[in-house]
């Protein structure tokens, strides 16, 4: 029987409330929940993929080819690692264009908005939990952003943008799915990482509340504490999150931002 690839959410409807913990991952295979195993297309031979492949979608791109180029590159990496590793996307003119098999259209076609997104990640600390606006309008420290989990927070400094080799959502307990995260080595990786964790471990002024973001374009996805001041790069786990959720999460974090911006054409 074939399973088709679940639902991507970053939105929040399929959010598992409660901040989370960044945690040192056991040094043991984790299982991937989908992404690239369920490939919605049936296994089905290359020659009938070639024959039933369709446009399902056109997006208006950058002006730039080499821009244009790239983020068809990752937006195909993205649809393998969502589990449709028969879709692809490819530069037409001035736009890009998304295809696939008839029989995949309808289940990517639910994802395309998640798999779209510009994926822009960053990791900051959280300086406060802002449910309601100052009363006297004063403005906050840091920046303010929404939460899936429907709370404000108010957030300090980027500690690290993107910085991510490879991530994984592995099944949990509980509804829980955590996302196993490796960073790329060195300075704009790990290191700063580490260093957002030492920070937030002794609660700093710089990371009062113990807490460290992931945000992506804009939106904090989750906010977990820390309980360690240090990681190795291949052993930073994230908990706190629904399956779904995860799953869209870890798919942003391996593909890594859009080059480009796209607009529906």
């Amino acid at each position: 029987m074939r399973t088709e690839p679940r639902h991507l959410p970053l939105d929040g409807s399929h959010h598992r409330r409660g901040t989370g913990t960044w945690r040192v991952a056991a040094a043991v295979a984790v299982v991937a929940l989908g992404l690239g195993a369920c490939s919605g297309d049936g296994g089905s031979g290359a020659n009938t993929t070639i024959a039933s492949m369709e446009v399902l979608a056109r997006f208006t791109a950058s002006d730039d080819a080499a821009t244009r180029s790239a983020t068809a590159e990752v937006l195909t990496r993205r649809f393998a690692l969502a589990g449709y590793p028969t879709a692809t996307a490819r530069v037409d003119g001035d736009e890009v264009v998304v295809e696939a098999p008839t029989s995949v259209q309808p289940f990517l076609a639910e994802n395309l908005a998640a798999l779209t997104r510009p994926g822009q990640v960053t990791f900051q600390p959280v300086l406060a939990v802002v449910d309601e606006p100052t009363e006297d309008g004063t403005p906050a420290t840091g920046s303010v952003a929404e939460g899936l989990d429907g709370s404000r927070y108010e957030l300090g400094a980027v500690a690290l943008s993107g910085g991510v080799e490879r991530a994984v959502a592995s099944a949990g307990a509980a509804g829980d799915a955590p996302v196993q995260i490796t960073f790329v080595a060195g300075a704009d990786g790990i290191d700063a990482f580490n260093r957002a964790a030492a920070q937030c471990f002794d609660r700093s002024v710089l990371c009062p509340t113990g807490q460290l973001a992931v945000v992506v374009d804009g939106v904090v996805i989750n906010a977990p504490e820390i309980d360690t001041p240090a990681f190795a790069r291949d052993r930073v786990n994230l908990s706190g999150l629904g399956v779904d959720t995860a799953r869209g999460l870890a798919v942003v974090l391996s593909s890594g931002p859009l080059p480009g911006p796209l607009v529906p054409a």
